[in-house]
């Protein structure tokens, strides 16, 4: 018994070794990636955070003291929310066209290949695109006076509307590609099962297919308002300047008015209001699991 006791502590002994061992070469392995995220992108912040402290944080002062910076706070989240509603709207029912509608895989690849074409153009280029097509005498106002709606045109471009077009254009693919995936892994025989137990249409939309699919939605949701919120060329160029954003407030700091502690504490504030989209979405998505779950 004594034998065999010590052999079992032995070989106890040397799986205990074996574990630290194996946990030491795991972190030897993941310590250069550490490192280089540590330098790379917790060094820029403490930067960034010492910056914005420069003349007695009379950066912080002015952001949170001006109204202008309010103001230009709220149209930024105003517009990025608009857009993000908006282009998820679209990216789910192209998702949705391509995986419960087409049924041939020609016409899958070529609904695919129509959507991610526009992203290998430039932003730039497909900004001054739109100039061309919202302007007054533009294609579209083109239109609306051919048909009769208008006689002057609309007012469609240089403010928050042409942005919020503009930037849902830009998004649309960045939604229905990561929503995409989700439609494909959501099984279509709850559905037929569904439907065979005389659930409409609609009913079946709302108690099966939407829940199935929410993870992507809010995935490609925070996706598109990260994007749509940091983004700085299509809001300059459809705006002409006359709608102001953080991004576009942030540039004018550095390069125009040389103000670096103001453009850091505005910097700061985007990362801040970018963490708590992010924590909302955390949120959801461990609500979703658990209403999954029960």
């Amino acid at each position: 018994m004594t034998v065999r006791a010590s052999a079992d502590v032995t070989a106890r002994g040397g799986r205990l070794r074996t574990r630290a061992s194996a946990s030491r070469a795991g972190w030897l392995q993941v310590t250069p990636a550490l490192a280089a995220s540590l330098v790379l992108f917790v060094g820029p912040l403490v930067l960034l955070f010492a910056g914005s402290l420069r003349g007695d944080a009379g950066g912080y002062r002015r952001v949170f003291g001006d109204s202008y910076y309010l103001d230009t706070t709220i149209t930024t989240l105003r517009v990025a929310g608009t857009a993000t509603v908006i282009t998820v709207a679209i990216g789910y029912l192209t998702a949705y066209c391509i995986v419960r509608v087409l049924r041939s895989s020609w016409a899958r690849r070529l609904v695919l290949l129509l959507l991610v074409a526009p992203m290998f153009i430039s932003a730039v280029v497909r900004s001054f695109g739109w100039l061309a097509l919202l302007g007054r005498e533009g294609m579209v106002n083109d239109l609306a006076r051919a048909l009769g709606l208008t006689d002057d045109g609309f007012s469609l471009l240089y403010n928050e509307t042409s942005v919020v077009i503009g930037l849902v254009y830009i998004l649309v693919p960045y939604a229905a590609l990561t929503i995409l995936p989700v439609f494909d892994a959501a099984s279509g025989q709850l559905e037929r099962a569904a439907a065979d137990l005389g659930a409409a249409p609609l009913r079946r939309f709302a108690r099966v297919t939407l829940p199935l699919t929410l993870p992507g939605v809010y995935a490609g949701g925070l996706m598109v308002f990260a994007l749509a919120f940091t983004s700085y060329v299509t809001p300059a160029v459809l705006s002409g300047g006359r709608v102001t954003v953080l991004s576009m407030l942030i540039y004018d700091q550095v390069l125009v008015t040389f103000d670096w502690a103001t453009a850091a504490a505005l910097a700061l504030v985007m990362l801040l209001l970018s963490t708590i989209a992010i924590a909302a979405y955390l949120r959801l998505q461990r609500s979703t699991r658990l209403q999954g779950v029960a």
